[in-house]
């Protein structure tokens, strides 16, 4: 379901309308302020205050590959998801792909 605000669409991008995905909440957000619901977890998109648990798991990487070093944002362009792991490429992918980041419109 479109949820509209004034009956405006209130998505990141037009391209989205019409399109849904299943998310699993995990992180509210509450290190950040301003209306919003939840934070969606995906590759390359940010870590956030937690820089640590991504260089844990995946040994031979530092930290600012799993955000283009940009803590609180991720990479601005989806060639920085070249940095990643070579399993958190695509998914770090899909976010310029499916969810249209950064895209005009």
């Amino acid at each position: 379901q479109i949820h509209t605000k004034g009956g405006n669409w209130g998505g990141s991008h037009p391209d989205l309308v019409g399109k849904s995905m299943v998310v699993q909440v995990t992180n509210i957000g509450y290190d950040v302020n301003g209306e919003h619901s939840f934070d969606i977890q995906i590759p390359g998109a940010g870590q956030g205050l937690k820089t640590n648990g991504c260089t844990a798991q995946f040994s031979g990487f530092s930290s600012g590959d799993f955000d283009c070093d940009n803590t609180h944002g991720g990479c601005f362009e989806k060639s920085g998801c070249a940095r990643l792991p070579q399993e958190l490429q695509k998914p770090c992918e899909w976010r310029y792909d499916w969810y249209r980041w950064f895209a005009a419109g």
